[in-house]
């Protein structure tokens, strides 16, 4: 017991000796830099300019618990919509034209779709299309949309897109940025892209195959059927009864 005790008496001692050794040598770099800018401030005396001088290190700490700097209150409201009114009756349109068979996405940007040199990433960093539309399961995409606004600018970053989905063959279609635009109208351009594209699975975004029923209620009737089937069972009719 009695050499614990000893051991924590030595322990105490070691701790109290740093503690003493850092306090001679913050105070020894005190008094260093007291003396710098005392000769400092003797420089400014003999060129007849003010003494500089210290603040009290205690007011600077009572200013630092009594100042409070206030918040800066933030300019922004909650939106009604997620966009505007012309792009909102757009959006309705476009899904009553795709019929569920396709996914939408809005303001999709366009280094999102394509890859890129440096240079060209960089001009496409800030530009966007309208509207994405892609298979259900996959996410490819089978078409863009772009609601133009008038004015030369618009018309150049316009044709910039036009030429870049053209190198990479995907289907930009332009319509105006007009309001009372119907989905009979959209399906004027996109009707034939829909017709033109890839069927796969809605299910799982596999290759399909088409398949004649034989016999029971759908007979006579041909399905394009998922190739994972019976794993899969995506399906949908591509005929009538013959």
């Amino acid at each position: 017991m009695e050499g614990f005790l000893i051991f924590l008496l030595i322990v105490a001692a070691i701790v109290m000796l740093f503690r003493y050794m850092r306090k001679r040598e913050i105070e020894a770099f005190r008094q260093a830099d007291m003396g710098a800018l005392d000769s400092f401030n003797s420089e400014r005396e003999k060129a007849g300019m003010e003494p500089v001088t210290l603040p009290d290190e205690a007011l600077i700490a009572r200013a630092a618990q009594l100042v409070k700097v206030p918040e800066e209150k933030l300019e922004v409201e909650l939106r009604k919509g997620l966009f505007d009114e012309i792009h909102h009756r757009f959006f309705l349109e476009l899904e009553q034209a795709v019929g569920g068979k396709l996914r939408i996405f809005v303001h999709v940007p366009v280094n999102s779709i394509v890859r890129a040199e440096a240079e060209m990433q960089n001009r496409l960093s800030h530009k966007t299309v309208s509207f994405v539309l892609c298979e259900p399961a996959s996410l490819s995409v089978v078409a863009a949309i772009q609601l133009k606004n008038a004015g030369a600018g618009a018309q150049q970053d316009q044709e910039l897109k036009t030429r870049i989905f053209e190198e990479v063959e995907l289907p930009l279609l332009s319509y105006p940025m007009i309001g009372g635009i119907s989905a009979a109208e959209i399906l004027d351009q996109l009707g034939p892209v829909l017709e033109k594209r890839e069927i796969v699975c809605p299910d799982c975004g596999g290759d399909m195959q088409i398949r004649k029923v034989s016999r029971g209620k759908n007979a006579g009737q041909s399905f394009k059927v998922c190739q994972r089937y019976p794993s899969c069972k995506g399906r949908f009719q591509i005929s009538g009864a013959n």
